[in-house]
């Protein structure tokens, strides 16, 4: 990856089971330990509306958190932004590179937290519509 602009870690399935068992609750200590590259967002989309609050009070069982790291876990959340759509319209797809763009340069890794009957459409919307140039 380049050393420019931010990172962007886009999730699919933001709102799914194994997003909040498995996966917020890897990157969360991912961030903890300082893992991550400075200027790492996160952005979760779902076919549902979710919102940082609730995804954040579901995934909260999952993950380890002791007492001085719950200013941390406020941090982490705010990294955190989402966007709505379906996986099969090439709207939604491009309304979500508008968001991604909205953040200037930056490396993008793309996660999928789907069942596999989706990945085709989901792969193809990211290809055609969400991938970074160079």
């Amino acid at each position: 990856m380049n050393d420019q602009g931010n990172t962007l870690f886009i999730i699919f399935g933001a709102s799914g089971d194994l997003a909040r068992r498995k996966i917020y609750p890897v990157l969360w200590y991912l961030f903890r330990d300082q893992l991550l590259p400075p200027g790492t967002r996160f952005i979760g989309y779902s076919r549902s509306v979710v919102d940082k609050k609730t995804l954040a009070e579901k995934s909260k069982p999952f993950m380890k958190i002791t007492g001085e790291e719950k200013v941390n876990l406020d941090d982490f959340w705010a990294l955190h932004s989402f966007v709505s759509g379906s996986y099969n319209q090439d709207a939604d797809y491009q309304k979500l590179e508008t968001y991604l763009r909205s953040f200037g340069e930056s490396n993008r890794i793309f996660y999928l937290a789907l069942p596999p009957s989706v990945f085709e459409d989901v792969t193809k919307g990211i290809r055609h519509f969400c991938m970074v140039e160079k």
